[in-house]
């Protein structure tokens, strides 16, 4: 798995892992789908612009900082330390609500134009972690 220890973007790319260290860094990703970041530095970002089927995770115990951006499709989330705030940048009106169909606990971030599914927290916790920037 390659490891970016500063800021990096990668555009269209597909099946990729990344290993995202450093401290107060972004990691971009436009275009891309069936990737993944695990997030091991301090105070990153991880931005998400018009992606399809990503994992996102946060090992770290410092915040990590999620941006998501375009129209984002079945974005995965497992926050791990349950310290991540997520910044829904133009997405419109969203709700938050728990899974309760699935196998996998968790919560759903739903906008006009992204779902995301965070794992292991319910939508009342999530809800304070959620900014919307219009």
């Amino acid at each position: 798995m390659p490891t970016a220890n500063h800021s990096s973007a990668f555009s269209n790319i597909t099946n990729t892992s990344v290993s995202f260290g450093g401290t107060s860094d972004r990691l971009t990703f436009i275009n891309s789908s069936s990737c993944g970041v695990t997030a091991t530095g301090l105070n990153q970002t991880v931005s998400l612009i018009n992606d399809s089927w990503m994992v996102v995770q946060n090992q770290s115990p410092s915040m990590l900082n999620v941006l998501i951006q375009g129209n984002d499709a079945n974005i995965t989330v497992n926050d791990m330390t349950r310290n991540m705030h997520f910044t829904l940048v133009h997405q419109g009106a969203y709700t938050i609500t728990d899974n309760t169909t699935g196998p996998i606990s968790g919560a759903f971030i739903t906008t006009a134009h992204s779902s995301i599914f965070v794992m292991g927290v319910t939508a009342a916790t999530l809800a304070h972690n959620v900014t919307s920037v219009h």
